[in-house]
């Protein structure tokens, strides 16, 4: 069975399978689809994700907001 990979890209994150060479074979733009299940993990959990990018720590977090009247 092929390994599934996820990636992001300039304009999208991606998901496919990896040639043997290192580029895509195959891949699907799935940005929008990512953040969903991403937030969703997030709020299910009750969670908040730390990580290093670049030698600086982030959180990923979900909140709430109000949206003003319109």
């Amino acid at each position: 069975m092929p390994q599934y990979h996820v990636g992001c890209g300039l304009a999208a994150i991606y998901a496919g399978i990896k040639s043997d060479s290192g580029g895509w074979k195959s891949k699907s733009a799935v940005t929008d689809e990512v953040i969903g299940a991403a937030a969703q993990f997030l709020l299910d959990t009750k969670q908040n994700v730390k990580f290093t990018m670049n030698g600086k720590r982030y959180m990923l977090s979900v909140n709430e907001i109000e949206e003003p009247n319109a």
